[in-house]
């Protein structure tokens, strides 16, 4: 990990340059431990290889601890002398953990709430302002058979096909059972079983 001191001009131009570079790249999947140092160095105000926007992006849509996550955003979002960076950690929680969780904790929905407001933040990142109702788009119940993923859309076809499935088989039983016992009792009285005298 590269760590560059806030006050070298390099610093500032990487950060600047970070920012500018719009080709996507998978953001880093990182340990707690490994994440912690970079985001530690981020509040400092250093400039980190991978950065820091990638490293809360990578947690942000690959950590499955949520309150580790939210800590990070919460920390960042507050104390972080970058102001890109502290919208991202808005968008971390109002984007990503609300959409993989369906909820947030109380800390983080604030922090959501307040850089919305926050000038300086939504002067370097824009879209800040629209957090909180994208936040609760994910956080509030899903309507009835809305789906949210390939897993749960898996889960709800196979469910779907075993309805069917069943339905069939209940279909043939019943259509069986119509046709066969009149026949069977048809066939039973001309050979001197039931009804027969």
């Amino acid at each position: 990990m590269l760590v560059i001191p806030a006050t070298s001009c390099l610093a500032r131009r990487s950060a600047t340059f970070l920012r500018v570079e719009l080709k996507y790249k998978e953001p880093p999947h990182l340990d707690h431990e490994a994440a912690s140092l970079i985001l530690h160095a981020a509040l400092d105000g250093g400039v980190t290889v991978p950065s820091a926007t990638e490293v809360l992006i990578g947690l942000a849509l690959f950590d499955e601890d949520r309150e580790f996550v939210e800590s990070w955003c919460d920390r960042i979002g507050r104390s972080a002398p970058d102001l890109w960076l502290r919208g991202t950690a808005s968008y971390c929680i109002a984007g990503h953990l609300a959409r993989r969780f369906q909820i947030v904790g109380d800390d983080a929905a604030s922090l959501v709430r307040d850089l919305a407001v926050d000038n300086q933040v939504r002067d370097v990142y824009p879209a800040v302002e629209d957090m909180p109702e994208e936040m609760e788009s994910w956080i509030n119940p899903r309507p009835e058979g809305w789906v949210t993923d390939d897993a749960e859309r898996l889960a709800r076809t196979s469910e779907l096909e075993r309805q069917l499935v069943g339905r069939r088989i209940q279909r043939a039983r019943y259509e069986m059972s119509m046709s066969s016992p009149s026949k069977t009792l048809l066939e039973t009285r001309g050979q001197g079983g039931v009804g027969c005298h």
